[in-house]
């Protein structure tokens, strides 16, 4: 047993209040008026010691209301040894997203994201299922959950270890919206086909950069049985420009490839160059394009 305030109990101390108020010496009380005392030799007034107690049920009473008001302040507890083991942990299905855009590349983002992808893979309960997905224009998945990968392919926990060590950010556009409403619609739909009430959680690993597509998520009803949670990593300072690529809405092949520069509001740089760089023609070998 143990107590969450012990201080408190030094309130028991109190206990022996009573006691000391039904033992204490007392004077005479009362006053009889008397005619004259030249006559009479002064003497002290007569002490009594009170030697037993009075209404014993009324102090019995009184030393317990004081003894539990003590005890409920100090909050004891009993202390027991768990009896859950790590077999009747409730399983959960989660999803790490991880985003492997260009802005990911930025500083040490991509480093935070790896750190990140390993502490959830080690906060995972032994009987959770967890799978890996990276995106940038589209949804892949490095490792599956444990319905569709075949017995030789080990454990899930190193799979993903070894998918997040060879695993690299590209220089493709983010589609997040996308992504977010894949995984969370294939959450949705294992818990269904597997009648199963088992917690389902995506992780979304990302630097949610400005210019990220996010479409996707209009008209979107997020499933009620996922729970998304967000790990977002930081850079040292704020950039102020990304790239896009610019697709033709025609058929056939385009006859030149178009890139999109976007800038925030609150930059200080407003002049962008582009230069195509070839085997031929290294980068900044020409005078590029505004």
């Amino acid at each position: 047993m143990g107590v969450l305030a012990p201080w408190y109990l030094a309130g028991l101390a109190a206990l022996g209040v009573p006691l000391v108020l039904h033992l204490i010496r007392r004077t005479p009380r009362g006053q009889q008026p008397f005619s004259s005392l030249m006559f009479l030799l002064p003497s002290p007034p007569r002490l009594t010691r009170r030697s037993r107690l009075d209404q014993v049920l009324l102090l019995v009473l009184r030393l317990a209301a004081l003894t539990l008001l003590a005890v409920a302040f100090a909050r004891p507890f009993w202390r027991q040894a768990a009896l859950l083991s790590l077999s009747d942990l409730p399983a959960r299905r989660v999803a790490i997203l991880i985003d492997t855009s260009a802005s990911m590349r930025r500083g040490n983002l991509w480093r935070q994201a790896v750190a990140l992808a390993e502490r959830e893979l080690a906060d995972a309960g032994p009987r959770d299922d967890v799978a890996l997905y990276a995106f940038h224009e589209r949804v892949e998945t490095l490792v599956g959950f444990s319905a569709d990968r075949q017995p030789a392919e080990g454990d899930s926990r190193q799979a993903i270890r070894s998918a997040l060590a060879s695993l690299r950010p590209t220089w493709r556009a983010a589609d997040l919206g996308s992504a977010l409403a894949g995984v969370a619609s294939e959450l949705e739909a294992r818990a269904e086909r597997a009648a199963s009430a088992a917690d389902a959680r995506l992780i979304l690993i990302s630097d949610l950069a400005e210019g990220t597509r996010l479409d996707a998520l209009q008209g979107f009803e997020w499933p009620t049985r996922v729970t998304l949670v967000l790990r977002p990593v930081t850079g040292a300072g704020p950039t102020n420009a990304w790239l896009q690529l610019v697709r033709d809405d025609g058929e056939g092949e385009p006859s030149a490839l178009r890139v999109r520069i976007s800038n925030l509001a609150s930059s200080t740089s407003d002049q962008f160059y582009v230069h195509w760089a070839t085997p031929a023609t290294p980068p900044g070998g020409g005078p590029g394009q505004s």
